[in-house]
């Protein structure tokens, strides 16, 4: 129970130390930052939700949705302004693509 809501996880968001996963009767998980030069920070934390999103309702691990997350992260951090059109999903699944 996290404030006496049932949630499947939680996932806090660090910025540039990454994120933690956390889930009932497991283990935190890590999941890593990678280096980037950031061009613009503003709207990187929703990035992050947007790409985690697209994956959770794909019907991916929620470890699997915190690295879509980053990579829309990252890809939101090397960008100024609003990101331009969509940007494909295939994108956002590179880091665990070959471990489904």
């Amino acid at each position: 129970m996290f404030c006496n809501v049932p949630v499947e996880a939680v996932i806090v968001t660090r910025g540039s130390d990454g994120a933690e996963w956390i889930s009932a009767g497991s283990e935190p998980l890590f999941v890593p930052s990678f280096p980037v030069t950031p061009i613009d920070t503003t709207g990187a934390g929703d990035a992050f939700w947007s790409g985690f999103l697209c994956a959770y309702l794909d019907g991916h691990h929620l470890y699997h949705c915190a690295l879509a997350g980053r990579r829309m992260a990252e890809i939101k951090l090397q960008h100024f302004g609003p990101l331009p059109g969509k940007v494909d999903k295939r994108i956002l699944y590179l880091d665990f693509q070959s471990e489904e």
